[in-house]
């Protein structure tokens, strides 16, 4: 089974330290599982965006774009609902 590597735009930190801590440690453990399988069920292909995906947690979207040929998955943004969009 493919392990993908996942890899952070430097505004995700930034995003991230918006978050409330306790949604925050939420988040990161759903990052961590798209390792094992970034289209597991509940991510969402992004239309209109190649290889770009949404993962719901609660009121929360992480938006990350998949390269299946060298196994790396790259989280691009972290936020609200409401905001996340505004960018994609």
């Amino acid at each position: 089974m493919m392990t993908y590597k996942i890899q952070y735009k430097k505004s995700v930190e930034k995003d991230l330290r918006r978050i409330p801590i306790v949604l925050q440690k939420k988040i990161r453990s759903e990052i961590d599982k798209l390792k094992s399988n970034p289209f597991k069920r509940g991510a969402i292909k992004i239309h209109g965006y190649e290889n770009y995906f949404r993962l719901r947690i609660g009121e929360y979207r992480v938006i990350y774009n998949v390269h299946k040929q060298i196994e790396v998955l790259i989280v691009v943004k972290v936020g609200h609902r409401k905001n996340v969009y505004k960018f994609y």
